[in-house]
């Protein structure tokens, strides 16, 4: 897998002042741009209180992709790459050193939240679960667990998660979205959970639940 190109990042309000960094992860097959409008929206809900960082995947195979997507094996059985997973973890991790090294300021003192949509939202929740200091919490919209067995022996200290999905979702199914719930819930992780009647997609209704969560959870915005 490529790594990530530094310099092809997209960034929404004030590194400066912010007292939170949510380092977003959009789709497959999308980009940052693709989601700069939603985040945008999102800042202003939370009073511009919030420094967003948009990183694009690599291209693998034509399209952009956090990581290699399951497979069905021979007994029509899902095959998940945690290998690769783990190679993308190490990745963003660099990515993060990278822009550490080059502002000592961008993240301190700051709270950081992964969160992301689709494929990046999966991303997001094995990044906060595989975190034990640099991760506060994580936001996953249409997503899901994955490698969810490779994670299940661990014993977790407090972890927030905020989860929205959608009953008409076709491309991430509500019942996959449910066997996630039950894995966080098992392994005593505080999550948030909404859902409503819309598909595949952030609605306004998703923007405001995830404001109203990081309030909850983290103060005042």
């Amino acid at each position: 897998m490529k790594n990530i190109d530094y310099k092809d990042t997209v960034s929404i309000g004030d590194k400066d002042n912010a007292k939170y960094i949510i380092i977003w992860f959009h789709g497959y097959g999308a980009n940052n741009w693709d989601m700069e409008p939603v985040m945008k929206t999102l800042n202003m809900v939370c009073n511009n209180s919030l420094y967003i960082f948009l990183p694009n995947a690599p291209i693998t195979e034509g399209r952009r992709s956090w990581y290699p997507l399951p497979k069905i094996d021979s007994n029509n059985e899902i095959v998940e790459d945690y290998d690769g997973l783990m190679r993308t973890h190490k990745m963003i991790h660099e990515a993060i050193d990278y822009y550490q090294n080059k502002n000592p300021q961008l993240f301190k003192e700051k709270k950081i939240i992964f969160g992301g949509f689709s494929q990046g939202g999966a991303l997001a929740l094995s990044m906060h679960l595989a975190e034990d200091k640099l991760s506060s919490g994580a936001i996953s919209i249409a997503g899901y667990m994955p490698c969810a067995t490779s994670f299940e022996n661990i014993n977790y200290s407090i972890k927030n998660v905020f989860l929205a999905h959608g009953t008409k979702d076709l491309t991430i199914t509500i019942e996959t979205h449910k066997k996630t719930l039950e894995f966080l819930n098992r392994k005593k992780i505080n999550v948030n959970d909404f859902s409503s009647t819309f598909g595949h997609t952030i609605t306004k209704e998703v923007i405001s639940e995830t404001s109203y969560w990081l309030k909850d959870y983290f103060g005042s915005l």
